[in-house]
């Protein structure tokens, strides 16, 4: 029987194609590489490798805009849609990608243990997702604009915070909320990150389960990785740097 959570990723693709967005994959390091839905016009035009297949750089990406617009300032703004665990970058965000591209330079990326993205690391840190992300968007010249983000995205945890917010949602885990290896687990986590109840057959939530869920070890263990202990934990100095 056909899986239909399958079959809707195809045509999704097809519709975000229509929309100006194109697969791509990027390899930060060897065996860690991250799959990127992007401009069309930031793709090479020359096919080889993951090495080759790659953003273009600083000069490439003004030459393009100079020949099809004549000016490089029409430039759109950029917008980066990132994912939580539910669900890979182009389901997440399959409802709003359309619309923004007509007005913005889309980027949504799959992070690690998501989608096409994958790594040969045993590093499963918010900091290597972090800079597998910045190392792409860097890449690809999408260092202006806003970045969105859906479902519980990559943050730090205390375990008292973690503790207290598994006990009001009912939950014994992370991984029993945002893994759930059963029909009535995924019903479950879609009532927390949903403000109505979905009219889903149980056969839909069986192929999202099959479709949506791989990776079951690693993302574990990125989830064990989030959620750091009362005594170690210190708010960060972080700094921004404003572009205008």
């Amino acid at each position: 029987m056909m899986n239909v959570v399958k079959a809707e990723k195809s045509l999704l693709h097809f519709f975000v194609k229509r929309a100006g967005l194109r697969q791509h994959t990027i390899e930060i390091e060897p065996g860690t590489i991250i799959r990127f839905w992007i401009p069309k016009e930031k793709v090479p035009k020359q096919k080889g490798t993951v090495n080759e297949a790659v953003f273009k750089g600083k000069s490439d990406v003004k030459a393009i805009g100079k020949e099809k617009s004549g000016e490089n300032s029409k430039k759109k703004p950029a917008v980066v849609l990132v994912h939580g665990f539910a669900a890979d970058g182009i389901v997440t965000w399959q409802f709003q990608i359309g619309i923004l591209a007509r007005h913005y330079e889309v980027y949504v990326p799959d992070l690690l243990f998501f989608g096409g993205s994958t790594s040969t690391s045993t590093d499963r840190s918010p900091a290597l997702q972090a800079r597998c992300f910045l190392t792409a968007l860097e890449r690809g010249e999408a260092r202006r604009g806003a970045q969105s983000r859906r479902g519980g995205s990559a943050i730090d945890l205390t375990d008292s915070i973690t503790d207290d917010m598994l006990q009001r949602l009912g939950f014994a885990s992370l991984a029993e909320m945002l893994l759930p290896e059963s029909v009535k687990g995924l019903k479950a986590l879609f009532s927390v990150g949903a403000y109505k109840k979905l009219p889903f057959p149980d056969w839909f939530y069986n192929d999202y389960l099959k479709v949506m869920f791989s990776n079951r070890k690693e993302r574990a263990e990125l989830l064990e990785g989030l959620v750091i202990r009362n005594k170690d934990a210190k708010v960060p100095a972080l700094t921004q740097v404003l572009g205008c």
